[in-house]
């Protein structure tokens, strides 16, 4: 285990060297010292989103997610928001690529007008990635944690595809996503790093694992399109599907699935 290294924000550093008697360039460089990238940091994972790595950095220091945004100078609204100027400082400070960076804004559903997200490339109505309650493969998180460093939640990795709708199973483990917490505060809800804490004993001790299922075609071309978006699906159905109650149409809006036609 190594040392761990802590970074105070750029506004506490600028107003500490502001009334410090310290020369210009001592306190410039002073400035690059504290303000330089975090030593101490995960490693992104496959389809992490943006408050599950900020909450492993903050876990990792024994702090709650807000409390590391705090001291790191990054506003908990914006980046909620997955406003690009949070989202590029968040990039510089865990020295993420460019396609590093990009893949992580993917799997982060990010709010554009009206009632709708943008989510892995593709527009998708707010209620289909956007719930109080937090869902999760208990396995996964499990397995997880032979990668943790320091605190046991800060290899616990909260993937984008769990909070999808449509998606109700995990696919490596045959096993229904499970509720993990709700909380109706934004805030609170993506504040993984506490809410984990809480339930990591549960999560350890199996008491979370649901009973094992069968995993249809459904739920592996979902997985896929997950995987490769965006992109364009085909799907042939009879005419007869198209007309009257319960037409495919209504059963498309009813997942929240906007339907267009196109002649």
């Amino acid at each position: 285990m190594g040392s761990r290294q802590m970074q105070i924000s750029s506004e506490t550093a600028l107003k500490y060297l502001a009334t410090a008697r310290i020369s210009a360039p001592l306190a410039s460089t002073w400035i690059k010292i504290l303000l330089r990238p975090l030593a101490v940091r995960p490693t992104l994972r496959a389809r992490e989103t943006i408050y599950s790595l900020v909450s492993r950095t903050a876990a990792m220091r024994g702090l709650s997610t807000w409390e590391l945004t705090a001291e790191l100078g990054l506003s908990q609204k914006q980046l909620i928001a997955v406003e690009s100027a949070s989202v590029d400082q968040l990039s510089e400070l865990l020295r993420l690529n460019p396609a590093e960076c990009a893949a992580l804004v993917s799997w982060t559903p990010q709010p554009l007008e009206g009632v709708r997200m943008q989510f892995r490339g593709a527009p998708v109505v707010s209620r289909s990635v956007m719930n109080p309650t937090v869902r999760g493969c208990p396995h996964c998180l499990r397995e997880d944690t032979n990668r943790s460093q320091y605190e046991t939640v800060d290899g616990m990795v909260m993937r984008g595809d769990w909070q999808f709708r449509h998606t109700a199973i995990c696919i490596r483990h045959a096993s229904p996503l499970v509720p993990l917490w709700t909380a109706k505060r934004v805030a609170d809800r993506y504040d993984f790093a506490t809410q984990l804490s809480k339930i990591e004993n549960d999560l350890m001790e199996g008491r979370l694992d649901a009973v094992t299922c069968e995993v249809t075609n459904y739920d592996k071309w979902i997985d896929q399109r997950l995987e490769t978006s965006p992109g364009t699906g085909f799907i042939a159905v009879g005419a007869g599907h198209l007309a009257g109650e319960k037409s495919v149409q209504d059963l498309l809006e009813d997942r929240d699935i906007e339907v267009e036609r196109l002649q």
